[in-house]
């Protein structure tokens, strides 16, 4: 079904073609260049007193983009540890190059350009609502783990669906 759509819930599958199911997040997220971008509007709890959004809330602002992408890509998070697995951040940077203030929404795109058998990069691009200029990028490194914390191969079903979205290398 070629260029077909079909709701599921909140969500809706997007076909490129019969073998390659998209989805594509009715609240905002979509797939571009090869990015899974989702919207995130600052909340004001986010703010420092000068008004701009602290330093530490861009983790959040990657968690968020990547846990919609999972949930865009037909594997959300709760389905992960109902499989058994938790996906462990052991890594992660920031490069902060400009700064975003109370109730702009912004732009956050995630992709995973590498995958291991039991880990995944992740890059980060937060933009404005409008252009292309970064106002943060960043990186993380997951480890999917048992719920003792031991390391165990990734879901078959994640990195078939991560390497089939266009998002990895």
């Amino acid at each position: 079904m070629p260029g077909g759509r079909a709701s599921r819930g909140r969500l809706t599958v997007a076909w490129r073609d019969p073998d390659t199911p998209r989805m594509v997040d009715e609240q905002g997220g979509r797939w571009i260049d090869g990015w899974f971008e989702s919207p995130v509007r600052v909340r004001y709890p986010e703010v420092d007193p000068q008004g701009v959004v602290h330093h530490a809330v861009y983790l959040h602002y990657f968690e968020h983009g990547r846990t919609e992408m999972l949930r865009a890509l037909g594997v959300p998070y709760s389905l992960l540890e109902k499989e058994g697995t938790r996906l462990m951040v052991v890594e992660s940077h920031l490069h902060h190059r400009a700064s975003a203030g109370y109730d702009e929404v912004l732009r956050v795109r995630t992709r995973a350009p590498r995958l291991s058998r039991v880990r995944i990069y992740l890059e980060y691009r937060i933009l404005r609502e409008e252009g292309e200029d970064p106002i943060c990028e960043g990186s993380t490194l997951m480890v999917a783990v048992d719920f003792s914390g031991k390391p165990r191969r990734l879901p078959e079903v994640l990195a078939e669906k991560l390497k089939a979205s266009g998002v990895t290398g």
